[in-house]
């Protein structure tokens, strides 16, 4: 009889399966050998959504992100995953160890998934069933289609993405209600970097980014991984065929599977930092704050019918906005916390926000600065935020303008890659010249993010210099040109009170 075998460092066989299989101690991990046509759920009820196994970490969550997908009781129904994508997140489900270190002496204590990183290419297919509730809304904005792809933690590999439609798809698509079998080769995932599909972390559900006005809203049950794929239908058939054509038509030959040169997985171009308020505090514990000095300067966010911004308002020494990285450690120094996680900004192009600005006054210009590389923490240089980098060239309280800023702008010689990222100040104008404090400017700020997509700027309006017009008719002339500049007829001082017609005589 034909044997696969899996080494896992889990110090409980927390494989399901039959009792064919069997479980052998070597070295200190446990191996578990998988009868071939042995099947393997992922995600078959509602416990398999948290971690399984002993310490602190049983019942946390095992999906990508708690903002984008939950476990759903289905009732009398198969439990599911609700997976709501954005243009900036997708989600889905983690197959991770969350407890290993030092305590457990580096064995694995609690699992995500039946043992953590699976080997999808131990098995023949990934199937499950699925719907997306928003589909009608897809076709009809067009071009945005169901997609998965599944991620490695290390290295950071990406798989192909595959269009959840055609061959694949019971009846050749998905539904909005109509619960729908995916069945997926393994070898359609490879890629020339990642041709094992080994040591799988996340499974994603995707969105379709940027460019698309809808994306898509899964809910998905009955993960499986499997030699022995169910059987789905063909499409739909077309109701009255076309008539023969007079010569036979040629077979083409089936390409190979997977290609020998697969379609790269798309590259992401937008990463959001603060899109709404619950992007105010870490998801793992909402005590825990993602701004700046929040507390002393009374930051706040708000959602209301201008959308979701945050306000802030620095004193005349301290500067207040948005913190990044890890914000809360366990005892043994593993991240339990954290706000926007994308800190090394080397390969990012552009600083993008909304903003609206209270209190601008002469001397005191609106300006933001960037901090991180480690410790000592270096600074950028400060951008004031007016002329190319903002709509119509300055800011101004009565409307959000769009904010644009080359990351190459923030750069130093001591600072050149914009790594360990640590935070984002609205600047105080802090003290004049003669030692009184400026007024002080009050910050509203909205759809903060990085982004490699170059965004483009209202023009500015005029300059002070506008390109001369000379009229045909004289009477219409508002300056002279005398040698090489243009003066203006009339100054403030020379012209007669109210309209110039009425205190010139008339014969």
């Amino acid at each position: 009889m034909k044997f696969t075998t899996f080494i896992i460092s889990l110090t409980l066989a927390l494989l399901p399966g039959s009792s064919s299989s069997q479980s052998l101690r070597r070295n200190n991990k446990v191996v578990v050998e998988r009868q071939l046509n042995e099947d393997t759920f992922i995600f078959n009820q509602l416990s398999d959504g948290y971690a399984q196994g002993t310490g602190d970490k049983v019942g946390t969550s095992c999906s990508t992100s708690d903002r984008y997908a939950s476990f759903t009781d289905g009732g009398n129904d198969p439990d599911y995953i609700n997976i709501v994508t954005s243009k900036w997140h997708s989600g889905g489900y983690r197959m991770d160890c969350k407890d290993k270190g030092a305590h457990t002496g580096w064995q694995c204590a609690a699992t995500c998934s039946p043992f953590p990183n699976p080997n999808f290419m131990d098995w023949q297919y990934l199937t499950f069933e699925a719907r997306v509730l928003n589909i009608d809304a897809l076709d009809q904005a067009g071009g945005c289609k169901p997609t998965i792809g599944i991620t490695k933690r290390w290295p950071s590999y990406h798989s192909n993405v595959i269009a959840m439609e055609g061959d694949c798809v019971d009846s050749g698509s998905l539904h909005n209600s109509e619960w729908r079998k995916v069945v997926i080769p393994m070898s359609d995932f490879s890629t020339t970097e990642w041709p094992t599909v080994n040591g799988v972390k996340d499974m994603y559900f995707r969105s379709c980014g940027t460019a698309y006005s809808v994306n898509p809203h899964y809910q998905v049950r009955g993960i499986l991984l499997t030699d022995t794929p169910p059987s789905i239908s063909a499409g739909a058939i077309t109701p009255n065929p076309t008539d023969q054509p007079t010569d036979n038509p040629t077979t083409a030959e089936p390409s190979p599977s997977p290609s020998d040169s697969p379609t790269p997985a798309p590259t992401e171009a937008y990463w959001s930092i603060w899109e709404n308020v619950a992007d105010s505090t870490t998801p793992e514990d909402t005590s825990l704050t993602c701004f700046e000095n929040k507390a002393r300067l009374g930051i706040t966010s708000t959602s209301d019918e201008f959308g979701d911004y945050f306000t802030t308002r620095g004193d005349a020494w301290v500067s207040g906005g948005i913190k990044f990285g890890c914000q809360a450690k366990d005892s043994n120094w593993n991240c339990i916390a954290s706000c926007f996680d994308v800190l090394d900004w080397t390969d990012k192009l552009y600083l993008t926000f909304l903003a609206k600005v209270e209190g601008i006054s002469p001397g005191c210009r609106p300006s933001v600065t960037v901090t991180g590389g480690g410790w000592p923490r270096h600074s950028s240089p400060k951008i004031y935020l007016e002329d190319s980098y903002v709509d119509a060239g300055t800011l101004v309280s009565t409307e959000f303008r769009r904010v644009v800023i080359p990351l190459d702008n923030f750069k130093t010689e001591e600072w050149p890659g914009l790594n360990a990222m640590y935070g984002m100040y609205f600047q105080t104008c802090g003290f004049d010249e003669d030692g009184g404090s400026y007024p002080l400017l009050t910050y509203h700020i909205g759809s903060v993010a990085i982004t490699n997509e170059m965004i483009d700027v209202v023009s500015m309006p005029p300059s002070g210099s506008p390109t001369p017009f000379v009229p045909d008719d004289i009477l219409l002339a508002t300056h002279r040109f005398v040698h090489t500049n243009w003066y203006p007829l009339f100054s403030p001082d020379r012209e007669p009170d109210g309209k110039l017609c009425s205190s010139l005589s008339r014969s």
